[in-house]
């Protein structure tokens, strides 16, 4: 803002006064240009540098201490519903909704729930359209995708006053007997990913745009879904998709441009009941890259990805925060998938999809002891 009203006021000198007055202010405007250029320099050699987990900033936790919470701790499943075969299985024990039987048996009824304000449910993939061959560069061609690789276990929402940099620096990772102590068969697939998307709680500055501040941090736990494994057995007669992951899951923590094929993608449910301003509506569904805005983590038993939103352009962030008071009446599907390009990457599959159902910003929780 300071460079914006200087700019103009020296401009108006110059209109207005000798040619003292002109080269005095060419000289000003001069001035704080080489100082807002070399600001920017500074800024794209920082995101130019490879992720460093030392020096990245956001909150960070000694994960020495016993201050981490367990996951899933935040928000609350939808229920399934009353009377259904589903709500009798989750009865019985050791069949809940975080244990390994509970969670294949959720992944099989997507629409066996009844909303409940601020809660989730397993996303459906075949909702989203994905690239699909022989010859997409050509033919565009998109269909819906089959359904994900891995399934949902469970999501947190969490408010803090900088982004969280890594979910191990706030939550306990889900340990789940029977899936995440079963090795995949695969060196470099995980059990488990997770991702963990950080976004504003404040406007964004056009002037001011920071990589940090306070955030709406969003959690979700993937697990490998029966499908996957089993594909796993055989990759030279796995599916397309399935071969793409673990190319991903081999080079992504090393080459961030493959690693940048990462994508998010998000459906709005009846979006043209919610009256949201345009081109909202239009990018409904529509995926988004994360290149510089995202990290890569691998740990013992899981991958994370994480997508900084703070870094997103200031239009996308600024039509984020527009629709932030009508979180409440949204059913929102978030999915992640790996981008094909080439014919034997194709088609694409979504890698895992969770389904947030009015979600408040006034219920999120921004006190777990962290101090």
């Amino acid at each position: 803002e300071l460079l914006f009203i200087s700019v103009n006021v020296a401009m108006i000198i110059a209109r207005a006064g000798d040619n003292t007055y002109f080269w005095t202010s060419v000289v000003l405007v001069n001035i704080l240009l080489f100082k807002a250029l070399k600001t920017s320099l500074k800024k794209e050699v920082k995101a130019a540098v490879d992720d460093d987990e030392d020096e990245e900033p956001g909150l960070v936790v000694d994960h020495s201490s016993n201050t981490s919470v367990p996951a899933a701790a935040t928000i609350p499943r939808a229920k399934p519903k009353a009377g259904s075969p589903l709500e009798e299985f989750l009865k019985a024990p050791n069949q809940g909704f975080l244990s390994a039987a509970g969670c294949r048996e959720l992944a099989k009824n997507l629409n066996c729930f009844e909303k409940l304000p601020h809660s989730y449910w397993n996303g459906d993939g075949t909702i989203f359209n994905v690239r699909m061959g022989p010859n997409y560069k050509k033919t565009g061609l998109k269909k819906p995708s089959k359904t994900s690789l891995y399934d949902l276990y469970a999501v947190d929402f969490v408010r803090t006053e900088e982004r969280i940099r890594e979910s191990r620096d706030v939550f306990r990772p889900p340990e789940i007997p029977g899936i995440t102590d079963v090795p995949t068969g695969h060196s470099y697939i995980p059990p488990m990913i997770i991702t963990t998307c950080s976004m504003p709680v404040d406007e964004p500055s056009l002037f001011n745009a920071t990589d940090d501040g306070p955030s709406f941090n969003v959690v979700f736990y993937f697990v490998i879904s029966e499908a996957t494994r089993a594909a796993l057995k055989d990759m030279d007669s796995a599916p397309p998709a399935v071969r793409l992951l673990g190319e991903w899951c081999r080079r992504a923590e090393n080459e961030p441009q493959f690693r940048g094929r990462f994508k998010c993608m998000c459906i709005l449910d009846e979006i043209e009941k919610l009256g949201l301003p345009t081109p909202i509506p239009g990018y409904n569904g529509k995926p988004v890259l994360i290149n510089k805005s995202g990290a890569f983590f691998r740990r013992e038993t899981y991958i994370e990805q994480t997508i900084n939103v703070h870094l997103f352009a200031y239009i996308a962030k600024k039509a984020l925060y527009s629709i932030q008071p009508r979180f409440p009446k949204m059913c929102l599907n978030v999915g992640f998938t790996i981008e094909g390009k080439e014919d034997d990457e194709l088609p694409e599959c979504m890698l895992g999809v969770g389904k947030l159902l009015h979600l408040d910003p006034g219920k999120v929780d921004d006190d777990l002891g962290l101090d």
